[in-house]
């Protein structure tokens, strides 16, 4: 884990949308402990939404106070971005972000990428580019971190 640092202002300020098109504020998710996935219809990333559910039903689904929250860094594919998150039956949460406001305001160029965001809306761990669920040390960080 890292020094926390705070997204609390502008990462809660952005509005993404959802598959109906529908414009979804971040701000939903404060106070909660957040823990975001980005990745892209376009890239190879998109072969962790199976893994990310089976983690999903296994670490977060107990807790009113913890959230997980996909977000897809699409512009232009928005349709297959749905077409994934159903192939992989999650029950999660995923929004869109066409805009790439979080690779605006993160200065991130690359998925896939983890962020962790305690409920003061402190980024306590963020991984931009080559975060991957389906190693061991993801799993066994997040199990920590929502211990903590």
């Amino acid at each position: 884990m890292v020094t926390p640092i705070s997204v609390n202002k502008d990462l809660f300020d952005i509005t993404l949308t959802d598959f109906n098109q529908q414009k979804v504020s971040l701000d939903i998710y404060r106070d909660k402990k957040l823990c975001i996935f980005m990745w892209a219809s376009w890239w190879v990333c998109r072969a962790q939404l199976p893994v990310w559910q089976k983690t999903y039903k296994e670490l977060f689904t107990e807790d009113d106070s913890v959230e997980f929250l996909s977000i897809a860094m699409d512009a232009i594919y928005q349709d297959k971005v749905k077409h994934f998150h159903q192939s992989a039956k999650a029950e999660f949460t995923t929004l869109i972000d066409t805009d790439n406001s979080l690779s605006k305001l993160m200065g991130f160029k690359v998925v896939p990428n983890i962020l962790l965001i305690n409920s003061y809306g402190e980024l306590e761990y963020w991984k931009f580019g080559k975060a991957d669920i389906r190693n061991s040390y993801y799993k066994n960080l997040l199990k920590t971190w929502l211990s903590g």
